[in-house]
């Protein structure tokens, strides 16, 4: 599951850093807990913060400044999970339609790649910091054996708030 990805990164990331697009970029599903999707802001859930919730929250309240997406900014849904579409709703926010899936090649062409945590750790942080993108994302919350928690801000990622 991992060692696939990592080995198709070191593989397929040959483009150099000023080379790439101006672009931080996110794709992914709504996993995590779905009640973070009508919590308020920066609320915790099982003592660690709901991030991909909060980011996923921040579009469908700013849904106006994402619809299809600035020059510098390309974030998406690519499948609501685990009744994530309903608690925007519920919420009182209009959920942001899903996008397409974006392959290896098309996220490592942007200079950042924003990681955030679902269900557990993100499995795209162990390809992401295998590449030559920056990767920003929230502190780890969640340790794996690629020890996240050893991770340093500024030195192998760019930190970001939990809430986005």
């Amino acid at each position: 599951r991992y060692f696939g990805s990592l080995f198709q990164v070191l593989k397929n990331d040959v483009m150099p850093f000023a080379h790439k697009r101006n672009l931080a970029i996110w794709r992914g599903v709504t996993t995590g807990d779905p009640n973070g999707y009508g919590r308020p802001k920066g609320q915790k859930h099982l003592g660690r913060p709901i991030q991909r919730a909060a980011l996923v929250r921040r579009l469908a309240e700013n849904s106006n400044l994402w619809s299809g997406n600035t020059s510098v900014l390309d974030v998406g849904v690519t499948k609501y999970m685990q009744g994530a579409r309903e608690k925007l709703v519920e919420a009182g926010f209009l959920p942001v339609e899903e996008v397409t899936f974006l392959s290896d090649a098309q996220v490592l062409s942007a200079k950042m790649i924003i990681i955030a945590e679902g269900n557990d750790a993100s499995t795209g942080l162990k390809w992401a910091l295998c590449s030559t993108s920056a990767v920003l994302m929230p502190p780890p919350t969640v340790v794996t054996w690629i020890m996240e928690d050893q991770l340093e801000p500024w030195v192998h990622y760019i930190p970001l708030a939990q809430d986005f």
